[in-house]
């Protein structure tokens, strides 16, 4: 009986799939894009355009990626020591074709955040939450661009009349 329920069991489980296969690209622009800063220099900026956009060798896009901090001093104690910023970052994303010699994409994305700094020699993880901070934003913002990349059936030129 112990073996009947065995077989049976087997048998009931020979079309269950353990793999999870899925060949749908998720990111068009991975390995296939060079890209360049233009603006301020914001941290882990650099490092999350790697892990979104791999290193192409052989580039069908071009991105430049123009990056703008404004920091709003939101909060200023008696004494002129600021207590809260708020960083409004825009990016503006401009994809060129290669090979067509086009613009097939120019999207500006905005991210804010709020950073309060530490003051009086207190300042021990004030710097690296900063850094987290603006590796949050950048983050999000690459996930936004690579979902409106994504949406677009086909990436076609915009300065083509």
């Amino acid at each position: 009986i112990l073996f009947l329920k065995l077989i049976l069991l087997l048998h009931s489980c020979n079309n269950i799939d353990f793999v999870y296969n899925d060949t749908k690209e998720t990111n068009p622009l991975y390995n296939k894009t060079i890209f360049q800063f233009t603006g301020d220099e914001l941290p882990m900026l650099k490092t999350n355009a790697y892990s979104y956009l791999g290193n192409a060798e052989l580039s069908i896009y071009e991105l430049v990626i123009d990056v703008s901090d404004k920091k709003t001093k939101r909060s200023v104690q008696d004494n002129q020591v600021v207590d809260i910023y708020d960083h409004e970052i825009s990016y503006k994303f401009s994809l060129y074709s290669v090979e067509e010699r086009c613009v097939l994409l120019n999207i500006g994305i905005s991210s804010s955040f709020t950073y309060t700094p530490k003051s009086g020699g207190l300042n021990f993880a004030s710097d690296e939450n900063l850094v987290r901070l603006y590796d949050l934003s950048s983050n999000e913002t690459f996930q936004q661009l690579i979902n409106l990349s994504n949406e677009a059936d086909k990436l076609e030129c915009l300065n083509e009349g």
